[in-house]
């Protein structure tokens, strides 16, 4: 650990930006040819 922010007004701001941030990058569908990971076969 680095540093431990503790006054309540610095986490608001930095809570605030990161809410702000992440909905301008949020992507509400998958990108084209996303799919899940192919199905392990057993060997045994």
């Amino acid at each position: 650990m680095i540093a431990s922010i503790e006054e309540p007004a610095v986490v608001a701001k930095i809570l605030a930006h990161l809410e702000k941030a992440a909905s301008d990058r949020h992507q509400t569908e998958l990108p084209l040819g996303a799919r899940a990971p192919p199905v392990q076969a057993r060997l045994i």
